[in-house]
């Protein structure tokens, strides 16, 4: 139970927590206070809440595929979100600053629902309580410990190259969340399940700690098919081919913005 429970806090939180590190560095370009992370993330989690407790009524939605599609759609719309606020981060008008308010609740729902539903599972079993607790903390400080690391790195390359590493990391890990969205898809026949391109479990299995925060930095699969990486790889690059091509003078100015800023 100990380890089961350490292992759901890092494919649960770790990911949440990187992203919203990308989201502090990017929000930092716009020198605004972090009174918004805080409410944004404490609506996710009642968002959350709320999604675990309505869970058997938005299931039966959707000829019983609505858990399913809810969460595809959430995972789209937070993609969509991102690509919004990297193409217009030369402009970070109001409209600007709710869609990152709505992406950090976004992706607290996204990370945090799964999670909710393994401990309040359990919450009931009283021998289960101490290993949760424990399992918890465990996982939850090696989380943050493993975000501080990832907030001085990407901090210091962006002050070093410029906002294009931050961008390229925010949208490869948006855009690697995006695989098991796919998978969803498969699972209720939305879409066809298509045979593994290639296989790299033999060098970084995806249980093992590596493949753990492969997986959470950029979705990574030890077997992914064509489709997968052909997603991955356009939901990646195309946005940022754009915001080059179209706002080269600009991202000039936002490269001297995220230097002075961060």
């Amino acid at each position: 139970m100990l380890l089961n429970t350490v292992v759901i806090s890092l494919s649960n939180i770790l990911p949440l927590c990187i992203f919203l590190v990308l989201i502090i560095l990017l929000s930092k370009t716009a020198k605004s206070n972090f009174n918004w992370l805080i409410l944004s993330c404490i609506i996710g989690i009642f968002l959350s809440l709320a999604f675990v407790n309505t869970a058997s009524f938005l299931s039966a939605l959707f000829e019983y595929r609505g858990i399913e599609i809810i969460t595809i759609t959430l995972h789209c719309l937070l993609y969509l979100c991102i690509v919004y606020l990297i193409l217009s981060s030369h402009s970070q008008n109001k409209v600007w600053q709710i869609i990152l308010f709505v992406s950090s609740s976004l992706a607290v729902v996204i990370n945090g629902h799964n999670y909710l539903v393994y401990m309040l599972g359990y919450w009931s079993q009283t021998q289960a309580i101490n290993a949760l607790l424990i399992g918890s903390i465990l996982g939850t400080g090696v989380c943050i410990s493993f975000s501080i690391l990832f907030y001085f790195a990407v901090k210091s390359l962006s002050r070093k190259y410029g906002p294009l590493v931050l961008f390229s990391f925010l949208l490869m890990h948006t855009s690697g969340q995006m695989l098991p969205a796919l998978h969803l898809g498969i699972q209720i026949d939305l879409i066809s399940q298509q045979a593994v391109f290639w296989d790299t479990s033999m060098f970084v299995s995806e249980d093992s700690e590596l493949g753990r925060l492969f997986k959470a930095l950029f979705g990574y699969e030890a077997k992914p098919s064509l489709r997968d990486i052909t997603i991955f790889m356009t939901c990646s690059i195309l946005p940022l081919l754009f915001l080059y091509s179209n706002h080269k003078n600009l991202f000039r100015k936002t490269k001297k913005l995220v230097e002075d800023s961060i």
